[in-house]
């Protein structure tokens, strides 16, 4: 069989032998018992022990090295649970001369070109992460491809070489890139279309904050979310670990269904969010009476 991982790979049984152990109650185990079987090319095989039913009873060896002519494994008697019974038993294999992986292309598109150029448009997106995140700007996006058209934009998590941050026009081609913060694009991303919605503001993009790279392992990480503005990337906030990461993703999902309040018992936790209006059971309960 050719062109598995586009190498050369050839599969079959392994003289099929049978195995007879012990066929006598009582008789006791040999030391061990010779696996022999003929191989066309040296290459690599894995064997497995199988009962007369076809039911698994040793994985005999995996990728073991074996040469041209006779070779000879050798099986100790177990299982996969405690020790085979005597019995008849069946030995299967695959073989294989060695898998070689040969980039053949992108499993998505290249770009075009399919190297980076300066009007922004060549290449695609990350080379370290694949696509994380999706989101439809209606109205364009004034930086940095300065377009009114519909756009979408595509971010994966982090980038070294290629963007991490992507703006396609909405048949798939790509109008520029770019990264935030030295490697990093998005994870999640959403707009606010609400009444109290920063205009300014065309989408709002969350990475997460590498502790090893940025800050030594003993710290715990971060959400940091970002603003696309109409004059480039701002940052909006920073999220440590813990229980304000939950509150950030409830605020991303008042941004999406544009919802500016919300019902809390913790309404200092969400001081930080100027789009968003904390209110407390009391507070509803109190409206609620008046009115």
């Amino acid at each position: 069989m050719r062109d598995l991982l586009s190498g050369n790979f050839a599969r079959f049984f392994v003289a099929l032998s049978t195995i007879v152990m012990c066929v006598h109650a009582g008789c006791g185990w040999a030391a061990d018992v010779p696996i022999r079987f003929q191989c066309g090319r040296a290459g690599y095989v894995t064997l497995v022990v199988e009962d007369k039913e076809g039911n698994r009873v040793k994985n005999v060896a995996f990728d073991h090295p074996v040469e041209v002519g006779e070779n000879v494994i050798h099986w100790d008697g177990s299982a996969l649970s405690g020790m085979a019974q005597p019995g008849e038993y069946h030995v299967r294999g695959i073989f294989h001369e060695g898998i070689t992986p040969v980039l053949e292309c992108s499993f998505y598109s290249g770009g075009n070109p399919p190297w980076p150029t300066k009007d922004g448009r060549g290449a695609w997106l990350a080379d370290h992460t694949p696509p994380a995140a999706a989101l439809f700007l209606p109205h364009g996006c004034g930086w940095p491809i300065k377009s009114a058209a519909p756009v979408v934009l595509m971010g994966a998590d982090s980038a070294e070489a290629g963007n991490a941050l992507m703006w396609l026009d909405l048949d798939g081609h790509k109008l520029g890139g770019t990264k935030i913060r030295g490697w990093n694009g998005a994870i999640a991303m959403a707009r606010d279309d609400g009444p109290q919605a920063n205009r300014d503001c065309e989408a709002y993009v969350v990475f997460v904050k590498n502790p090893s790279r940025d800050f030594g392992a003993t710290d715990p990480g971060a959400l940091v979310i970002y603003e696309i503005t109409k004059n480039g990337p701002e940052l909006f906030n920073t999220v440590k670990g813990g229980v304000q990461v939950h509150d950030a993703k409830l605020v991303a999902l008042m941004a999406v269904h544009g919802d500016s309040h919300i019902l809390t018992l913790n309404p200092k936790d969400f001081a930080r969010y100027p789009a968003v209006s904390a209110v407390t059971p009391e507070e509803l309960l109190a409206s609620v009476t008046k009115g």
